[in-house]
């Protein structure tokens, strides 16, 4: 069935604008979408923190006191959970579940590779719980987040690095995230190249600025060269495991690498 227009009108200036069927369709579906109301009514920038609190549940990734450091953070939705989290101010569980009641998570249901993974990242325990951090990072602009340190720049320049060692001081991250994507061009092997570029840029990150035991999440597009990156990311941890959250698009080629137990002794 075909789509009707979407009309919207601008009163002050007596303007109405006649949206095309490919926006009609992408106008409808954010407005009918679950995660999209969620974030809406619980004041989160983005509908796509919910894929970070559903890994978070499900791998205990953060904790009071952490330090941590999220990677692409525009527009602030990652960060503003992250932050909520490591200065104890919510029950991450009550949050999801406001979301749905009585459905079952998939992720409950994947278990390849789960076992033992409890209490994985032995470095978070160091860590005084009145001196968590949170640092973010982006080439797009990020209006204040309580307690979270925002770092301008491109994660690919040494300059950016500097900035964010800075923050660090003589610390260790406990985690470090990563959401970013790439410029989309429409060709998926050109956006899958460049997704894996910033992958590797995230990773060069971890290892100059995670600490023993800690916890790695990096966004990826799927495509071939999905398995030469999990070995190296294999090499730097003990456990690697692949996740599609249930906020993400059925549609998208996105996926996550949950990277645990930090260790440079992984061969």
């Amino acid at each position: 069935m075909l789509s009707r227009p979407i009309y919207h009108f601008l009163p002050l200036y007596g303007i109405q604008i006649r949206y095309s069927s490919s926006s009609t369709r992408w106008i409808a579906r954010k407005q009918s979408d679950r995660f999209t109301k969620q974030a809406a009514r619980q004041n989160y920038r983005a509908r796509s923190t919910y894929k970070l609190i559903e890994l978070d549940l499900k791998y205990n990734i953060l904790k009071k006191g952490d330090v941590a450091i999220d990677c692409g953070a525009a527009p602030g939705g990652w960060s503003q959970y992250i932050a909520e989290k490591i200065f104890g101010e919510i029950d991450s569980q009550k949050v999801y579940n406001k979301k749905r009641r009585t459905a079952k998570s998939k992720m409950d249901v994947q278990s390849d590779e789960e076992e033992d993974i409890d209490d994985k990242n032995d470095f978070s325990k160091q860590q005084d719980v009145q001196n968590g951090l949170v640092i973010a990072v982006d080439l797009s602009s990020i209006e204040p987040i309580s307690g979270v340190n925002v770092v301008h720049g491109d994660i690919t320049d040494h300059k950016t690095i500097d900035k964010i060692k800075t923050f660090l001081g003589n610390r260790k991250a406990n985690a470090i995230f990563s959401d970013m994507a790439p410029n989309f061009s429409g060709k998926h092997l050109v956006d899958h190249m460049r997704s894996m570029d910033l992958c590797e840029a995230a990773l060069s990150l971890a290892q100059e600025t995670l600490g023993p035991g800690g916890t790695f999440l990096c966004k990826f597009l799927m495509g071939e060269n999905d398995k030469e990156l999990r070995t190296k990311l294999e090499r730097n941890f003990r456990k690697v495991l692949y996740k599609k959250p249930e906020a993400s698009r059925k549609e998208s080629s996105e996926g996550y690498f949950v990277c645990l137990m930090y260790s440079s002794d992984v061969k």
